[in-house]
């Protein structure tokens, strides 16, 4: 599973939070930002232009492999990073 955050303490937490059985997760992964396109309450919004881009990213192969090369095997977490931080700047 990947998370925002990892937090020890619950109390005053908001009650939309997701509380995971130990038995479903063998590993816990620190991505901010790593529901992107999506939002995270209290983190950032959600990244509109990016699901209207992808609509034709995905319907489109050869569009579909370039945007794979160039945003997931060649990134690097840097790269994202800078990608989602206008996001989090909005939240």
């Amino acid at each position: 599973v990947t998370v925002e955050e990892v937090v020890d303490n619950f109390d005053d937490l908001h009650p939309n939070l997701t509380v995971l059985p130990s038995w479903t997760i063998a590993a816990i992964s620190v991505v901010p930002g790593g529901s992107h396109p999506s939002y995270t309450h209290g983190y950032y919004e959600r990244d509109n232009a990016a699901y209207l881009e992808w609509d034709e990213i995905a319907a489109d192969r050869d569009r579909f492999q370039a945007w794979i090369k160039k945003n997931v095997i060649e990134s690097t977490a840097d790269d994202f990073a800078a990608r989602v931080e206008h996001l989090r700047k909005a939240a």
